[in-house]
């Protein structure tokens, strides 16, 4: 009986190890850690799926697929993530069709969410395209005239940079009418680049699109924690 008692014992300590071994690993493989709650109270966050049918932004060379999509599933990731933290999310789109058959209504009406909104932090998701063809991995852009744009956008690449093993990457500034908010501080991160057939090969994992997101909220955290 006492031997028994062991062996079930023994077997379910086993068990209870390796249910904890299958977590770590997928915890570490897809660089998101189970969180209760997002660091800061009251967070919003609009995230925008830039394109959307007609317009299918840039087409993948090796694989075919369309930007828009890619952008639809990675900001999914990253609103499914922050809801469950508890963050308030507004996603501009939210199937795979633009708001207007137009790219100029349609880049107005995404802004226009944005400043009505009026979010903490607006993250902008896009594919690059770059002469280099060796460039590979996440760069980051904001507004020129918008400091907490750049406060912002600095906290992600930092991020982005530890989770994808990039050496020295800044964020950059750039116009684009999606970033110019006014006060709101909004950043466009290009998350991989069809110019380079690596990043291409892996924009198309859903493990991909979750570390990318768990750096973001890596980032979105340091940014807030700092009273930003």
């Amino acid at each position: 009986m006492t031997q028994n008692r062991f062996r079930i014992t023994t077997v379910a300590a086993i068990v209870l190890l390796l249910i904890i071994l299958v977590l770590i690993m997928v915890f570490t493989l897809t660089g998101v850690v189970p969180k209760e709650s997002f660091s800061v109270e009251g967070f919003k966050v609009v995230i925008d799926a830039s394109h959307g049918l007609p317009d299918k932004g840039l087409v993948g060379e090796i694989t075919g697929k369309k930007e828009s999509n890619y952008n639809l599933y990675t900001a999914q990731v990253l609103e499914s993530r922050l809801n469950e933290m508890g963050v308030a999310t507004v996603m501009t789109r939210k199937d795979s069709n633009a708001l207007s058959d137009t790219r100029q209504d349609d880049l107005a009406l995404r802004k226009r969410i944005i400043t009505t909104n009026a979010p903490d932090a607006a993250i902008s998701f896009e594919i690059g395209y770059r002469e280099d063809k060796t460039f590979e991995g996440p760069q980051v852009y904001y507004s020129p005239s918008s400091e907490k744009g750049r406060i912002l956008a600095e906290a992600v690449q930092e991020k982005l940079n530890e989770e994808f093993k990039i050496a020295g990457r800044k964020a950059e500034s750039r116009e684009e009418f999606i970033t110019n908010a006014g006060d709101i501080p909004v950043i466009v991160i290009e998350y991989g680049n069809f110019s380079n057939p690596e990043d291409e090969l892996l924009l198309r994992k859903k493990n991909y699109r979750m570390r990318v997101a768990g750096a973001v909220i890596r980032g979105l955290e340091a940014y807030a924690e700092a009273g930003n």
